[in-house]
Order: C-alpha cells, then structure tokens, then sequence
C-alpha cells in the first residue's frame, strides 16, 4: 500500500486575510498538520522506517512536492488511462514550504542506511521570501546528537518525523533521551554510537 504523507492544512495566521498581504508586516502561514499519536517506543519502531542517531549539519529553506507518485493501478491512480498527454497521470503538484535539515548518521537502530552516510529531513515551516510559515516541529539545534523516527518517501521527498512531538528527541552528554513522558519506556532508553536499547 502506497504511504500517505500527513495532511495539511494551510491557514493565514494573521487576524483577518486581508492583514496577510498588508506591506506592513511580513506574511504569515501556518501550517496544521493531521498526525498518527503514539503510546510505546515499540509502536514507533514499528512504524518508522529509519530509527537512528543523528547529527544536524546545516538546513535550509526551500519548497517540496509533496505529492506522491501517480501509481500504475486505478486504485492508486483514478486518472489512469483518462488523459493520454505528457501530463496524464501525473499527480497535482502539492508544494509545502520545508525546513531540509542535513543530518550525519552516527548509528542506525532500524533501516537501510549506513553509519557515517548523510540524510536530508524534512520538516514543514520556516521563512521563504519574506514569508513566515509556521508548524510543530522539532528543533535539531537543542543538542548535539538527536533520535529520529522517521518515515521515507520516493519522488526525492526528504524523510520525516513520524510526528513532530513524539518521533524525534535530543540526546544528552550521556546518551539519554530527553523526554517529557508521553512515550512509555522512553526515558529508559539509551542511544549512544556504540550502545543502545531502542528497537530491540
């Protein structure tokens, strides 16, 4: 079954839509997102594709079609067959302005990626032209070393936290995870290049 990035929902965060265009404040965007929740560590290891310890490089600001691919069965792809163009199939363009982290893999807990190897994460929000667009998301910046559960997309679509508040944590001097206990069994684990308890 073809995985669905979450919905968003786009909303002018200014007090009315004609505040929005006024030229004396910046534009503002904001982006609501409709999330899975989850109970366990066991439930997020189950549903990510990639848990790893990470470090964040660098990031920048830029659009992403989130669109997924067209698909070659009419369940997948109700147009098929419908417009013989260069254009028939393919799905409408979904733009979603991101903030690309670049992060280093520094041990992988579950996936198909290497140590040592780079990986572009993808969250929505950030400043683009002079635009604000908010969104939930997780600050890379807190800490040196973070966990990410992440889900992986085709199309070039960077990888994303499974949610923004419970799929990616900051990791202390000691390899333990910063939590706020919404997660059973998270502030037990430890995460560290050479040893960890996550997904196992």
């Amino acid at each position: 079954m073809q995985r669905i990035a979450p919905v968003l929902m786009i909303m002018c965060a200014a007090v009315g839509l004609t505040a929005c265009s006024s030229t004396d404040t910046p534009e503002v965007v904001e982006y609501a997102g409709d999330y899975p929740s989850y109970s366990s560590v066991e439930d997020l290891c189950n549903e990510a594709e990639i848990v790893a310890l990470v470090s964040p490089l660098g990031s920048d600001v830029r659009e992403v079609d989130v669109a997924g691919p067209a698909g070659d069965t009419e369940a997948d792809n109700p147009s098929l067959g419908v417009d013989d163009s260069a254009e028939g199939g393919k799905p409408t363009p979904v733009l979603i302005v991101q903030t690309i982290t670049t992060v280093r893999v520094d041990a992988v807990f579950k996936g198909d990626i290497k140590p040592g190897s780079e990986l572009e994460v993808g969250q929505p929000g950030g400043v683009l032209e002079d635009v604000i667009y908010e969104a939930d998301s997780f600050d890379f910046g807190r800490s040196s070393q973070s966990v990410v559960f992440l889900d992986v997309w085709p199309n070039d679509v960077p990888a994303s936290p499974l949610n923004p508040t419970q799929a990616a944590y900051s990791v202390s001097d000691g390899g333990a995870l910063v939590s706020d206990g919404s997660i059973t069994g998270l502030k037990e684990l430890v995460a560290t290049s050479t040893n960890s308890n996550i997904c196992k």
